[in-house]
């Protein structure tokens, strides 16, 4: 069975738009990585970076409202958003839509996940970000190794909560 094992796969940035790709292998069933990946009231438990988060439907569409934390060089702070989310469960794929945000211009965070032949799973996360203020050309480099280092944490976290939640899976 295959050990955790996170990897960042790009960084690019087009038209004030930062898209970081990151995935993380596990020896977690898929299955079990979506559960923990859909358990939208328990995303605050899960993610560092996910203050609070709640979950309702409206019009047979999934809303989830977070307050999520972030960090910029030496300053922090906190923002409210609402995403809407598209889940296609036989295709392992998950994806969070901003639909209103303080924060974000667009944003978009994209799970795919894949069962291995050997068992376990891969996690690929693809973070599309477009902040509201873009930031000047110096400060591009620093600005792309925060979401790069964001999609780090994102799956550090996930593979922390799948090894509490399943501990038997060899983590």
């Amino acid at each position: 069975m295959p050990v955790n094992k996170t990897a960042m796969e790009f960084v690019d940035v087009q038209d004030g738009q930062f898209t970081v790709e990151g995935c993380l292998v596990t020896p977690v069933a898929p299955q079990l990585v979506w559960e923990v990946l859909t358990d939208y009231e328990g995303l605050a438990r899960t993610y560092s970076t996910v203050l609070e988060s709640h979950s309702r439907l409206i019009n047979k569409q999934r809303h989830v409202l977070q307050k999520c934390r972030w960090e910029f060089l030496a300053f922090s702070g906190s923002f409210d958003t609402q995403l809407a989310v598209s889940e296609e469960a036989a295709a392992g794929r998950l994806v969070f839509r901003q639909l209103q945000s303080s924060f974000m211009r667009n944003f978009e965070g994209r799970w795919q996940v894949d069962a291995l032949p050997a068992g376990g799973c891969t996690a690929r996360h693809t973070l599309s970000v477009t902040p509201i203020l873009s930031p000047p050309a110096i400060l591009e480099g620093p600005t792309r190794s925060m979401f790069a280092s964001q999609v780090e944490r994102l799956l550090a976290d996930l593979e922390a909560e799948l090894a509490r939640r399943y501990p038997q899976a060899g983590n």
